[in-house]
């Protein structure tokens, strides 16, 4: 490594350390009681809280929690690896289909390309964050950017666990013939990839509300896969009349009909119930570790500002 390399990746690391100081989170990790805290979550605020202003709402991407992971060419690395992995698999799958011409059946895979895309906009910020530190810039996303992104990875996590259940609890064990790599990858290791993304490496919150994009999308891939099966639309020639096999109608009309009905009614909010949990216990960690720290630094009688009601 070049002199030069040396001291860019020395200011990049240097001014990514300052990024905790300027991150602010105590609006989401203010200690409630449970059953408050949920009520809470289901306001509206919290859809606003996302949002943040100047580089904090990249910082929020690009810095994790975890004082142990909060390293900046960690979190990139991870996520170069992880996009050429996504783009990987959607040129295989593409190219792997039989004839070729059929490649658009590809897009039909909706749930995939929110994945595809939220591990996307993850790079394409860590870029932005990566300049910004090298170069001492403010950019920052535009406002619809920033509500595209989040509502991109609600989708990506409740609707990819949802997927990732049915395939493996009901497609998987009954169909030897689909036993392959990219299947696999499609269904269970980019959607786990993409959680600990966003779990370990941001400081993206999930609150009750998050239920109202995923609900929004539930019912458009119920209308769709409606549609598809009352004009037997043929996406190939063993797709016919369905967007998922796990929801197909013309099969077994009855299951997949108490499936559909699950997916657009209990599934969203049981799923972002159990996010909303996870992600919960992620700030009382972070909030915890905070606190200590704070308690060791500060000699003063001042309570902390994240002991604050």
């Amino acid at each position: 490594m070049t002199h030069e390399a040396l001291t860019a990746s020395t200011t990049v690391q240097q001014n990514f350390t300052m990024l905790e100081k300027d991150y602010d989170e105590r609006p989401q990790f203010m200690k409630y009681e449970y059953c408050y805290d949920l009520r809470r979550s289901m306001s509206m605020m919290y859809l606003k809280q996302k949002y943040f202003v100047d580089t904090k709402w990249v910082s929020g991407f690009c810095t994790s929690p975890y004082r142990i992971l909060n390293r900046f060419y960690l979190i990139y690395s991870y996520r170069i690896l992880l996009f050429l992995l996504a783009i990987i698999d959607i040129i295989y799958g593409i190219v792997n289909q039989t004839p070729i011409a059929q490649w658009l059946v590809y897009l039909t895979h909706y749930t995939l390309i929110a994945i595809c895309l939220a591990i996307l906009n993850n790079f394409i910020l860590t870029t932005i964050l990566y300049i910004n530190l090298k170069y001492h810039t403010q950019r920052t996303p535009w406002i619809w950017y920033q509500v595209y992104h989040s509502i991109t990875i609600t989708i990506a996590l409740g609707a990819g666990c949802i997927v990732f259940v049915l395939f493996w609890t009901l497609i998987f064990p009954t169909s030897p013939h689909i036993h392959n790599v990219r299947t696999i990858l499609d269904h269970g290791i980019l959607w786990s990839l993409l959680f600990v993304d966003i779990f370990c490496f941001t400081r993206f919150p999930i609150y009750m509300i998050d239920v109202i994009p995923l609900f929004f999308y539930a019912l458009f891939y119920a209308i769709l896969t409606v549609i598809f099966y009352a004009t037997k639309i043929k996406l190939s020639r063993e797709r016919v009349g369905y967007v998922y096999s796990a929801l197909n109608l013309n099969k077994e009309p009855t299951r997949a009909a108490i499936l559909l009905t699950m997916f657009t009614t209990i599934l969203p909010p049981l799923v972002i119930f159990l996010f909303w949990n996870i992600f919960r216990l992620r700030r009382t960690t972070d909030v915890g570790s905070s606190m200590s720290l704070q308690s060791k630094e500060t000699t003063t009688s001042v309570a902390s500002p994240l002991e604050q009601p």
